[in-house]
């Protein structure tokens, strides 16, 4: 499966359609979770007020989901062996 790295334009142009630009206000938004970047992406100048929130997932694509958390983690890896001979 092919993953696909969607930019933060892509996600503006699929929920705002794409004759928006000039009419959406960008602002870097607090993330209840460190580490992880968030904008808020408003209609300005409408009738009614839409607001949607993107996060940055550790890949470099933008989605409404914010990425899974990272949990601690244990690796090993395979001992070297030796003999005498």
């Amino acid at each position: 499966m092919q993953h696909v790295v969607r930019s933060l334009r892509w996600n503006i142009d699929k929920w705002f359609g794409p004759a928006c630009r000039d009419r959406v206000i960008v602002t870097r938004a607090q993330s209840a979770r460190l580490g992880v970047r968030c904008v808020c992406v408003r209609e300005k100048d409408s009738e009614r007020e839409v607001a949607l929130f993107l996060f940055r997932h550790r890949d470099g694509s933008w989605s409404v989901a914010p990425p899974s958390q990272r949990r601690p983690s244990f690796a090993y890896g395979m001992q070297a062996t030796c003999s005498i001979d």
